[in-house]
């Protein structure tokens, strides 16, 4: 099965993201052979896309996740963190964080 998934990198506030969220949602209704479909807002949309994907075959997905369960790592999110969200996918291995922060 072929998967789309879409980053939505730091670009839209949550606003933005429910209201994107809403018109792909508008836009598969109702058809059958779709792909998979991942929505991949920044953190802090992802608990009202949450809200709205609840009932529906589009995924959530995280934009990173931090391999530690728990801890003092200012700014991350864990895997039992997004799970709690009912994220079911993350993308990892970014260029720009290789680059920017260099992360291996």
């Amino acid at each position: 099965m072929k998967t789309i998934v879409a980053n939505w990198k730091m670009n839209l506030s949550v606003r933005e993201s429910v209201a994107l969220t809403r018109g792909v949602l508008r836009g598969v209704r109702g058809k059958e052979n779709l792909p998979e479909i991942v929505l991949c807002p920044s953190f802090v949309a992802m608990s009202e896309m949450r809200k709205i994907l609840a009932r529906s075959r589009v995924q959530l997905g995280a934009q990173d996740v931090y391999w530690d369960d728990r801890g003092a790592f200012t700014g991350e999110i864990s895997s039992r963190q997004l799970k709690e969200l009912s994220c079911s996918y993350v993308i990892l291995g970014h260029s720009e964080r290789r680059r920017e922060l260099a992360e291996t």
